[in-house]
């Protein structure tokens, strides 16, 4: 019996949620207070470049340059960082409601 397009959709939709929250187990449980690894690391790195490329926009300045390091000398060029930016769009609208953190989690 053929299937509708919407209620495959649908389907293939809640697969791939049931597939996020398995390989995520137990970090769902804990979005708001832990990390996918040490913050020493890269994941510091990536929650720091959500963090600080929203306190640019919010400024109203280019997130590729922050003052938010380095702060006696002009702004840092981050362009040549490891800089996330189609990640730290996603998060963007995210970062206020949900903070830093589960924020991270979720993107």
């Amino acid at each position: 019996m053929p299937s509708s397009p919407g209620a495959v959709r649908l389907a293939a939709l809640m697969g791939y949620l049931f597939l996020t929250l398995a390989f995520s187990w137990p970090l769902v449980l804990h979005l708001d207070t832990s990390l996918t690894g040490p913050v020493g690391g890269d994941t510091g790195v990536y929650v720091w470049n959500q963090w600080v490329f929203r306190q640019e926009v919010l400024n109203e300045r280019l997130p590729l340059f922050t003052q938010e390091i380095f702060s006696l000398t002009r702004p840092a060029n981050l362009s040549l960082h490891n800089y996330t930016i189609f990640q730290d769009l996603v998060a963007l609208p995210l970062l206020g409601p949900f903070g830093v953190v589960t924020t991270f989690n979720i993107v």
